[in-house]
């Protein structure tokens, strides 16, 4: 996004402003779609604790899988840039 917002200045070829507006366009599309997972998971854990069924295997595997999410989140803005 900072190139594209900056693109005048580093005089970027139509091709190269394209280009960066498809890996934009990329990196959001993938990020929409985890973080509507983390979302998801999110939830079925409040739902755990609030139905009072949550144990230590449902909370850690479920931990587990929002940190996974999360870390793909981070993993996608860093290759992004």
């Amino acid at each position: 996004m900072h190139v594209l917002e900056h693109a005048q200045a580093l005089e970027l070829s139509p091709s190269q402003q394209a280009q960066t507006q498809a890996l934009m366009q990329r990196h959001k599309s993938e990020v929409r779609a985890l973080g509507a997972e983390l979302v998801a998971a999110e939830r079925r854990l409040d739902e755990l604790f609030r139905t009072r069924r949550a144990t230590p295997d449902t909370v850690s595997e479920l931990t587990a899988a929002i940190g996974g999410l999360q870390a793909r989140i981070r993993a996608s803005h860093l290759n992004t840039h």
